[in-house]
């Protein structure tokens, strides 16, 4: 099914150490912890603010209170703010944990799109869990959070409801310009003068596809990644239009990075 979720929740706590990873993001650290299995036992995530160390402890405390076993060590931490995490914690990157998280789900030839808050990163994954080549933008907010939190923010909007509104918009709306910011500010004039709210709301998701698009030709079979899609769930079904590749955006997009420190940690002493 075009951009569909695949089922991934949380699993039942497992006896024996637990494997932690952390993404500390630019907006949002996010943290998950597997179990032997590489199952899923825990995840969450806490606003970054002005300090990633202090975010990451925050997380590593909170998985702290779930009686889910033993931290090992060392725990795996990836994202902006890896390089400011502590001398305890394993240094990956942000690729190297898309690549290990996607092919923990899929284990095929696929494409990982990541979408945060200030970028996007496309991955190119083989059937064997190597990464093929990947492809970073962090020059231009087109494609970003930020991009839309602004819109959202000066159209009097909730993130969430502008996705909302959006799935209702006309399919043929677009916004002209193509920087995020000159952007914002045409939507919030066309608004004013009197188009439909939904329908620049939508405009807005697609200039985000088009803005993905840029990374280079997809394959037939794309994971979609990030707090972007978690939060914009639409951007699938119109990456899928755009390209007729299938689309999956998986639970908890926003983690994936961080499951993906978490299966790197467990895979250092071995699964079972």
């Amino acid at each position: 099914m075009i951009g569909e979720r695949e089922p991934h929740g949380a699993q039942p706590a497992a006896p024996g150490r637990v494997f932690l990873g952390l993404d500390l993001g630019t907006c949002w650290c996010r943290g998950a912890a597997v179990d032997r299995a590489g199952g899923l036992l825990w995840h969450g995530q806490h606003p970054t603010g002005t300090d990633y160390r202090a975010a990451g402890r925050t997380l590593a405390d909170q998985l702290a209170v779930q009686p889910r076993g033993p931290v090992a060590n060392p725990a795996v931490v990836t994202g902006e703010g890896r390089h400011h995490a502590g001398p305890e914690l394993q240094r990956r990157t942000e690729i190297s944990c898309l690549a290990r998280a996607a092919h923990h789900w899929f284990p095929q030839d696929l494409d990982v799109l990541a979408v945060g808050g200030r970028g996007c990163v496309a991955v190119r994954v083989t059937a064997a869990g190597r990464v093929q080549h990947f492809l970073q933008q962090r020059r231009c907010a087109a494609a970003t959070g930020f991009f839309l939190e602004e819109l959202a923010r000066r159209l009097a909007l909730a993130p969430r409801e502008l996705g909302d509104l959006a799935a209702s918009g006309a399919p043929t709306a677009r916004l002209e310009a193509e920087c995020g910011l000159f952007a914002v500010a045409e939507a919030t004039e066309r608004v004013r003068g009197g188009e439909p709210l939904a329908d620049l709301c939508r405009a807005a998701l697609v200039a985000v596809t088009e803005r993905l698009l840029e990374q280079g030709p997809l394959g037939k079979f794309v994971v979609l990644a990030g707090g972007v899609p978690e939060h914009f769930p639409l951007l699938g079904p119109l990456l899928a239009d755009a390209t007729g590749a299938r689309v999956v955006i998986p639970p908890h997009a926003g983690s994936v990075g961080a499951l993906g420190a978490a299966l790197i940690a467990r895979d250092a002493v071995g699964s079972p």
